[in-house]
């Protein structure tokens, strides 16, 4: 098992970096938000989880240990592949995931590139009592969105265009109300 690589960032690619260490490079995956925050030739320090496939052995590395401890969780969910828990912290770090799981947000887990309603719906079932670890954001966001949704789903607006509408204009702290009225609005200019 190989904890972590610590060695000079080499190159950035798509859903990758290698790092240089004792003569070594190691290619690691690592969500699109970590790879963000680091630059070619400087020190990084990947926490790691190795996993083997049928098309071979990956590294998977993490900026802090508790990507990688939700990186860990989120494989222990049934369905759920190396690729589709990196999509989900690379939308979602892990206080953001916590609050999501918390507040049953499958909205928030499905914008994550490859997981559907189905996949989220169990990250959500099968997480709730494991992510206690981490220190869920702000709920409030979230919750007023969801209700929004309904809510516009209610007036006869589809949910695809519910979704669309709430995510152009709901803002952290806005209350349901307030994001219905700003969705309306999206919703009439067509």
């Amino acid at each position: 098992m190989i904890a972590f690589i610590s060695g000079i960032c080499e190159y950035i690619g798509d859903k990758f970096a290698v790092v240089s260490t004792g003569g070594i490079g190691y290619q690691i995956f690592a969500p699109e938000n970590g790879l963000r925050k680091i630059n070619c030739g400087e020190t990084v320090k990947f926490h790691t989880r190795l996993a083997s496939r049928d098309d071979g052995i990956f590294l998977y590395g993490f900026l802090n240990f508790s990507e990688l401890e939700a990186f860990n969780l989120l494989l222990g969910v049934s369905g759920v592949g190396p690729k589709s828990a990196l999509a989900v912290l690379s939308e979602l770090p892990p206080d953001d995931l916590a609050r999501a799981v918390a507040n049953n947000d499958i909205f928030s887990i499905t914008k994550c590139a490859g997981v559907g309603k189905k996949s989220a719906e169990r990250i959500v079932l099968e997480l709730k009592d494991k992510l206690y670890g981490f220190k869920p954001a702000e709920q409030k966001p979230a919750s007023a969105r969801n209700d929004a949704i309904e809510a516009l789903e209610a007036l006869g607006y589809s949910r695809a265009a519910a979704l669309r509408a709430v995510m152009q204009v709901a803002e952290t702290n806005m209350e349901s109300a307030a994001i219905i009225k700003s969705a309306l609005k999206v919703l009439a200019k067509g």
